[in-house]
């Protein structure tokens, strides 16, 4: 094992290099092995060198050199980043013959991280209270947006051919949803899936470029137009945005004319319900026969209530707003009856919505996806490896609660349940 680096935050190059021997030692111990440590500097510019006298890199390493193209990322702790993203990542590096050891120290890593293991390690090196003064100099919340990835073969030629391009990852993102991507006067950035792109970043060791959109109709535009029957018609092609950046960061519905466009990786499920005056709430879909739904125009929302209301053989008719606050004043007002939208949004509006009542829509568990092009099979396969081991060790749950303020075991219990009552 090598020791590597520092943030002067930690203490001086010799404390914070006990601490690191002293923690690898620890680790290795735990898994049955005896650690021989050695304290040294990484060439970066020899990568194939860097294991030869070694099985494990300890330290505080950066993402970008080009050293991490022959080796296993472990994420380590958080370091200084920039503001708009938050801090970043340090790693620790594993010799790529033995994939077995680096996931194991990924996991020990981890739990040491959740059950606070990590900083009193540091306290117990550098003195009590070092743990939490470094944290808050840096801004750290306690989710730490990187996590140990298991690539294949094919994955890791991708990556280690972007990396050779640049090393960059750019996401396309909507400003002016209430949870996505919110920015913030002092240069922050609030967001589950702002988040959940810088940790996909992070654990691929590519600098994430945001190219950020005001208006989610730029997702689906044709040479610059995009189809007014969009969504009614079979169109395939490939949106002229999805042409310019690796992955639509915005959460979307999965539907089976998006599918059409793009490659969609599902995040969590959603289901649509009924927002109206309480008292008033629906039992039956013959009850929608003749309601007033208020809605922005051309809007999914209305799309949807069109074809199910086409669908059942109903009479429907909208009053329209260009916000969604304006929307639950028409409803208050008695200008419109309902409004159509997903359960988290509801959710997230439960303060300000409680003289509202819920009725169900009678619609299937629809997915929440990111999107990338149809074609790109290999990065597609990245994106759900990286969600579903978010979702195994935690942090994709611990950035939901961030954000919506709810468990996210619950959410996905009662949005089940809730998908399997409404199909009776």
């Amino acid at each position: 094992m090598t020791v590597e680096g520092h943030p002067q935050d930690l203490g001086t190059a010799d404390q914070v290099s006990a601490y690191l021997g002293a923690m690898a030692r620890e680790l290795a111990s735990a898994l049955g092995l005896e650690a021989v440590v050695s304290t040294g500097q990484v060439d970066s510019t020899a990568p194939s060198a860097i294991f030869r006298s070694c099985d494990l890199v300890v330290g505080f390493l950066p993402s970008a050199p080009a050293f991490l193209d022959g080796a296993a990322l472990l994420p380590f702790l958080p370091v200084r980043g920039s503001l708009p993203q938050g801090p970043e990542v340090a790693w620790w590096l594993c010799a790529p013959a033995h994939p077995r050891l680096a996931a194991s120290l990924a996991a020990s890593l981890a739990r040491a991280r959740q059950d606070g293991g990590l900083a009193r390690d540091i306290d117990r090196s550098l003195g009590t209270g070092a743990a939490q003064r470094y944290f808050d100099s840096i801004g750290f919340d306690g989710i730490l947006r990187a996590q140990y990835l298991a690539l294949n073969p094919s994955q890791r030629t991708w990556l280690a051919r972007r990396r050779g391009e640049g090393g960059k990852l750019t996401a396309a993102v909507r400003e002016g949803g209430m949870y996505a991507y919110v920015p913030q006067p002092d240069g922050h950035i609030l967001g589950f899936d702002f988040d959940l792109v810088v940790t996909l970043a992070n654990s691929l060791g590519l600098r994430l470029n945001l190219n950020v959109q005001k208006d989610v109709k730029s997702f689906f535009t044709h040479d610059g137009v995009m189809p007014a029957d969009l969504g009614m018609r079979d169109y395939d092609y490939t949106p002229d945005l999805l042409k310019h950046v690796d992955v639509y960061a915005n959460p979307m519905g999965v539907t089976p004319w998006r599918e059409r466009l793009m490659k969609m990786i599902t995040i969590y499920p959603i289901r649509n319900q009924l927002a109206g005056r309480k008292g008033e709430e629906l039992k039956s879909i013959r009850d929608l026969d003749g309601k007033r739904f208020a809605v922005i125009k051309d809007s999914v929302q209305q799309k949807t209530l069109q074809e199910f209301a086409e669908k059942n053989n109903l009479h429907l008719s909208f009053v329209y707003d260009r916000s969604e606050d304006g929307l639950f004043r028409l409803v208050r007002a008695g200008k419109a009856d309902y409004i159509l939208d997903g359960s988290v949004i509801f959710a997230l509006k439960s303060e300000e919505i409680r003289d509202f009542g819920l009725s169900p829509f009678f619609s299937e568990l629809q997915g929440v996806a990111w999107a990338v092009k149809k074609d790109d099979e290999v990065f597609a396969s990245i994106v759900q490896s990286f969600f579903n081991a978010s979702r195994d060790s935690g942090l994709l749950p611990a950035l939901w609660s961030k954000t919506f303020k709810m468990d996210f075991t619950a959410y996905i219990d009662a949005m089940t349940a809730a998908a399997e009552t409404g199909a009776k």
